[in-house]
């Protein structure tokens, strides 16, 4: 049960984060309909990262295996950064387009935010969690 309710906390919270970090882009950047896509993709992203540290966990997987799921989502998310841009790249072949760089920026850095947020929060109680299954005489994991 405190899985699920960190689970969910998490979520809010780099929800949330995420939410704010794109909102503050968006005035930055300028931006108009490119930050209701981003939006609703960042959404669909933060489900989908705590289904997968769900997963993590519920597989009984420890603060090392939370910390090297997040590396994997986080590059996989920048892989998919960069082939969405390659294939937007397939009509013209030229450079990175000034226009792109506003929606790459929109899309990454909310979802390195919510990454790095939910990852935080979720490792914290697999420490805890690992801490307390480990038998009497053995350190605790204090990295």
């Amino acid at each position: 049960m405190r899985a699920l309710i960190t689970l969910f906390a998490a979520m809010l919270v780099s929800w949330a984060v995420a939410y704010a970090v794109e909102i503050g882009l968006g005035i930055a950047l300028d931006a108009h309909e490119e930050l209701i896509v981003a939006m609703i993709a960042q959404i669909v992203f933060v489900v989908v990262l705590s289904a997968i540290f769900g997963v993590v966990l519920l597989a009984g997987g420890g603060a090392r295996a939370v910390t090297v799921s997040a590396i994997v989502v986080t590059v996989v998310g920048l892989l998919a950064l960069a082939g969405l841009e390659a294939f937007t790249l397939v009509d013209e072949p030229v450079a990175l387009a000034p226009s792109d760089i506003p929606l790459l920026v929109e899309a990454g850095v909310p979802a390195l935010a919510s990454v790095i947020v939910q990852w935080w929060m979720i490792r914290r109680y697999a420490r805890r969690r690992d801490n307390e299954r480990a038998p009497l005489g053995v350190q605790p994991i204090t990295e």
